[in-house]
């Protein structure tokens, strides 16, 4: 009767801790621990090593959850670093990828898939990025430069040039310029020529300088300049000035 009854305890205690493994969502705390004196640190390190021979993931985090409940947000993964870290050259990273190393290619970060915004919940693009009022919303600097170094953004055309590429910048819903293909639109996003500039409300400015200054040019025939010694336009033409 005595094994009979363990036996029972034994069949209900493993139906009761696997009901709790199946249907309780707890959360768990990893809090990693090292024998006296070192003592316990709130610290999760994973490593890998080893050779391997075949696709090899140091972390893998995967949420599967499914939810039809209204304004709830999923996350794959939420990292947040508060609290005060205010010490002399102390900095606060809420996230820190370090220079990949070792591969025939090595890239900081591949977003497979979905926007990225960089302060906005929601962007509307591949790449969203918010600022605030009188700041920089994208800084693009090089790291070293010395004498005959270019700053440079390229803009890569994926067909080769088979439509026109085109690069606007937009206030109020309208395009105030744009490079289409070759040409160049103030006002318009239809530039007929290299350079055209529509507008209702403003001028075409040229360049306004004194006789000297102009005569201080390397002079290319077909250039304009308002000369303000003279108070008159000046053309370049056929390798001399021409004022009118």
């Amino acid at each position: 009767m005595l094994k009979l009854g363990k036996s029972i305890f034994l069949i209900f205690f493993l139906l009761f801790f696997c009901s709790v493994c199946v249907f309780a969502a707890e959360e768990i705390t990893i809090t990693t621990y090292y024998p006296s004196p070192y003592g316990s640190y709130k610290q999760l390190s994973v490593a890998e090593s080893g050779a391997q021979t075949a696709q090899d993931y140091g972390l893998w985090l995967t949420n599967t959850a499914t939810s039809s409940t209204a304004s709830i947000n999923k996350y794959g993964m939420y990292i947040s670093s508060t609290g005060i870290w205010n010490g002399v050259s102390a900095n606060n990273y809420g996230l820190y990828i370090a220079t990949p190393t070792g591969g025939t290619n090595n890239y900081g970060l591949i977003v497979a898939g979905g926007n990225v915004g960089i302060g906005t919940t929601g962007p509307g693009a591949a790449l969203h990025v918010a600022g605030s009022d009188n700041t920089p919303t994208l800084l693009i600097q090089p790291k070293v430069m010395v004498n005959g170094n270019i700053s440079r953004i390229r803009f890569a055309d994926p067909d080769n040039g088979t439509t026109p590429m085109d690069i606007q910048f937009r206030d109020d819903g309208s395009a105030d310029l744009a490079i289409m293909g070759g040409s160049v639109g103030i006002g318009t996003t239809s530039p007929q020529g290299a350079l055209d500039v529509v507008s209702t409300s403003g001028a075409f400015i040229v360049p306004r300088m004194t006789t000297a200054q102009r005569n201080a040019l390397t002079a290319v025939n077909g250039m304009i300049i308002y000369n303000t010694s003279t108070n008159q336009f000046n053309f370049r033409e056929n390798g001399a000035w021409v004022l009118k």
